[in-house]
């Protein structure tokens, strides 16, 4: 199986992993530098814990610039390359694809072991900053900028449906898409584009072919989005022998979306291509959702109005309590990262998707009532919760508290606090997806 980590880290630069200021946080005794550590660290820990063949991550900061495809700049670039000297300082295994402008502010950060995969494209560098074009051909295809070659000179396996014998150093990914009759896809000028990357899976001679995707934050307009994907030629065409592809990132699209007791499918422009979803509810949506929210739940609070009790007037539920979602709505922007696939191999694909929940534990091993008994995903990957819970004396690590817990004096200001939630939700608001094909 290839593994593959999958975050929208909010804002990523380089002030999210290292920050020399001693200047203070508003209203806490925690420094920027002291918090840019923090955060780094448990981005690290991710990393080290789960071990992905592949880690994706999008907002990825970069100056405004609506050339897609050239390389990132700012501290975006600053960040990525400081996240890659980490890991390569770490395990020299690690290699980098070179980050290129998807959005006017925004860009994909993609690491890889290029032991387990190597890194075949889809297109060819053409030179300099950027971008490349579909004329630059294997004798044509230059090196990147000396700040950027992360990359392996070692060829791509002969058997590979994208670039084979090129230098990997030399392959680029694509931010530029047509529909099946040639013309090009205008996913408007404020829109990010689909990033793709193609690998080799080295134990499993074949062909991994990834659409990262960060859909328009407006419902209306990421469900175009989807749309405008559908009929992308590269994802749309028949697969090629020994290839996966797959679909994943921030869609912006509410999974569990119920109207008029109806339940609206984000995905279907896309499963009427061929692709699965990995993080799906069954064929009935109850409703009211209530606690079922939770196990689909990828998007949490600000940390002023994120809570983990219940009230005699409201009752919040394991495995996210109060704190996914939005705080005015919480059913809206719950659940909106995802991985779609299909796959052409002789067996059948048999994926494996956990949300990967540094506030109570990964899996969701909690079994206290009211957890619904049918189409609740909770995992299959470890990960320890990042917050000590026995402060409360109420449950065991990687459960959280009770859903029945009453709020102790003091326990709002000690889980808002930045060593505890406030740590995890200025790292992101989004939860990591690890995914397992």
């Amino acid at each position: 199986m290839t593994s593959i980590l999958y975050w929208n880290i909010e804002n990523f630069s380089t002030n999210k992993i290292s920050n020399p200021r001693p200047k203070r946080k508003r209203g806490s005794s925690v420094t920027e530098a002291d918090a840019a550590d923090a955060r780094r660290d448990y981005i690290m820990r991710h990393i080290d814990d789960l071990d992905p063949d592949i880690f994706i991550i999008v907002e990825v900061e970069t100056p405004w610039n609506n050339n897609r495809g050239v390389l990132c700049g700012g501290g975006g670039e600053i960040g990525v390359n400081e996240l890659f000297n980490l890991l390569y300082r770490a395990d020299n295994t690690w290699a980098m694809v070179p980050a290129l402008i998807t959005g006017n502010k925004e860009s994909v950060a993609v690491y890889f072991h290029d032991d387990r995969v190597q890194f075949s494209g889809p297109k060819l560098w053409a030179g300099g900053n950027g971008p490349t074009n579909n004329g630059v051909t294997a004798l044509t295809a230059r090196a990147y900028p000396a700040g950027w070659r992360t990359l392996s000179n070692a060829a791509v396996d002969a058997n590979s449906a994208f670039n084979p014998n090129v230098a990997q150093s030399k392959c680029a990914a694509a931010v530029t898409f047509n529909r099946t009759n040639g013309t090009a896809i205008d996913f408007g000028q404020n829109t990010r584009t689909p990033f793709q990357t193609t690998f080799w899976d080295v134990a499993g001679q074949r062909n991994i072919n990834i659409f990262t995707v960060h859909s328009p934050a407006d419902w209306f307009w990421a469900d175009a989005f989807v749309n405008d994907m559908a009929v992308a030629s590269e994802i749309r065409r028949n697969l090629r022998n020994n290839e996966v592809r797959l679909v994943l990132g921030d869609f912006n699209l509410n999974l569990l979306r119920v109207t008029d007791n109806t339940y609206i499918d984000p995905y279907a422009a896309l499963i009427t291509r061929g692709y699965s979803v990995a993080l799906a509810p069954p064929i009935a949506v109850p409703n009211p959702l209530l606690g079922y929210r939770g196990f689909f739940a990828t998007h949490i609070r600000p940390v002023d109005s994120a809570e983990f009790w219940s009230t005699a007037n409201n009752s919040v539920y394991y495995p996210t309590y109060a704190y996914s979602g939005d705080s005015t709505n919480p059913g809206r922007n719950e659940s909106i990262d995802n991985v779609l696939y299909r796959g052409n191999d002789p067996n059948p694909l048999v994926p494996r998707l956990t949300i990967i929940n540094g506030i109570v534990g990964s899996p969701f091993r909690n079994t206290n009532p009211p957890r619904p008994s049918v189409g609740t995903p909770v995992g299959t990957q470890a990960f320890n919760a990042e917050i000590d819970w026995t402060w409360l004396g109420a449950n065991a690590p990687n459960q959280g508290p009770l859903t029945t817990t009453i709020a102790w004096p003091g326990s709002q200001t000690w889980f808002e606090s930045f060593p505890v939630y406030g740590k995890i939700r200025s790292t992101s608001d989004h939860l990591p997806l690890f995914f397992e094909i």
